[in-house]
């Protein structure tokens, strides 16, 4: 009589038969193609529909599939160039890493790579549960001053789009900034926002005589404040919730000082009839770690018409120090890279290499970086002028039309 070769041999090699089925089974799970529904959309969700949506801060929405795939192929590209989601640092671990860090895993890069090649599937929605992951915890924000710009600006394009606004927080003793938070009527425009504390009456008698003397809300300011005895304290870039410092530090604001406020607005993002209201909220500590600012920064000339130009600023720090954040300046330049110099070793401190000058923050380590006594501290920027007409100044001139910075801003502490 004949059997069938699976129950010919007995359990035996029936069991082995079905054992190969479940591995077979197990294997085809784990190539199952990437769909929308089921990988993409929550990544989506969780790292880039903050900005790519319908009156968002970034072209084009990615909200659905159909707007999904129309732009697969480009997505593709950004994300396994690392251009999105924009994050300025190297985030690798070959160079430290960094909270907060708008950073994809492999995992998920490699998922957009295979959901692309394998056409963009949609797929089937998930259960409305399930549909996103949990969203993260965040840190509750306490508004304790509002910094308002004083009305309605409309930016337009030229010098407009640069703009400080000098406010009064009205402060009866110092305290120490730990977020800010900013929030417009329409945030299509803002791509970037820094605050500056200014520490004595000759230095606000300075902003206060620049916003006088132009017309309308602010003054025009290219690039940091060409102004004695003003700190950045802090800076904001679209897609933050609050710009914070390292949890129990915080940067002092002077009693009875105003700050300044200044927008970096994106007037070929929102078109020329864009205007808004703008405000900046601060959560202020009286007892934390106080920073001190110690900035690096170059001053000179960039010549045009060079294919690469690097320039370079050092700083010895005479005591140790641990630095507790860094915010990195550049209008045009391609790559900022900061080292440490000790005893005869160099060791890597940054590498903003995917750099985006609308995209500058507050960088926070994901532990402080130490410096000890004696050591330099080395930064470079690298440019490419091949079609500038004409020179840029280097470093912070008043009235200048245009300009360019290479520096950065730690916030540092004792160790």
């Amino acid at each position: 009589m004949w059997r069938h070769p699976i129950t010919r041999s007995g359990g035996s090699q029936r069991r082995q038969v079905l054992v190969a089925l479940a591995l077979a089974l197990v294997l085809v799970a784990c190539r199952r193609k990437p769909t929308y529904e089921q990988d993409i959309k929550p990544i989506l969700a969780t790292n880039c529909v903050e900005c790519h949506r319908a009156r968002g801060g970034a072209p084009p929405a990615l909200e659905t599939y159909e707007q999904v795939s129309l732009e697969a192929w480009r997505v593709k590209r950004e994300v396994t160039t690392r251009n999105m989601p924009p994050w300025s640092v190297d985030n690798t671990g070959f160079c430290g890493t960094w909270q907060h860090a708008r950073w994809l895993a492999n995992e998920d890069v490699m998922t957009f790579m295979r959901w692309v090649d394998d056409g963009a599937p949609e797929g089937t929605a998930r259960a409305a549960a399930a549909s996103l992951p949990p969203a993260p915890p965040s840190v509750p924000f306490r508004r304790d001053v509002v910094a308002d710009i004083g009305g309605e600006y409309h930016p337009d394009v030229g010098l407009g789009g640069n703009r400080c606004f000098v406010v009064d927080p009205k402060l009866d003793h110092d305290r120490f900034l730990a977020a800010t938070k900013v929030t417009a009527s329409d945030p299509r425009g803002i791509a970037q926002v820094t605050l500056y504390g200014i520490d004595s009456e000759a230095g606000e008698r300075d902003v206060v005589a620049q916003d006088e003397a132009a017309p309308g809300l602010g003054f025009p300011c290219a690039g940091s404040l060409p102004t004695q005895d003003t700190r950045v304290v802090s800076s904001w870039t679209y897609g933050q919730t609050a710009s914070r410092h390292f949890e129990g530090t915080g940067v002092r604001l002077r009693a009875g000082r105003k700050v300044v406020v200044q927008v970096h607005f994106n007037v070929l993002l929102s078109g020329r009839d864009y205007a808004t209201t703008l405000e900046v909220a601060l959560e202020l500590e009286d007892r934390v770690k106080e920073l001190e600012v110690v900035p690096i920064a170059v001053s000179g000339e960039l010549p045009a018409g060079r294919a690469r130009y690097d320039v370079t600023a050092t700083r010895t720090f005479p005591t140790a120090v641990k630095v507790f954040g860094i915010v990195p300046h550049m209008h045009y330049g391609r790559v900022m890279q900061m080292q440490r110099l000790a005893s005869g070793t160099t060791s890597c401190v940054a590498v903003f290499d995917h750099w985006k000058f609308g995209r500058q923050q507050v960088f926070l380590p994901t532990s402080p970086i130490e410096i000890g006594a004696g050591d330099l501290v080395r930064m470079s920027c690298a440019y490419r002028t091949a079609g500038w007409a004409n020179p840029l100044p280097l470093g912070p001139k008043k009235g200048a039309e245009d300009e360019e910075e290479c520096a950065a801003y730690l916030f540092v502490t004792p160790p």
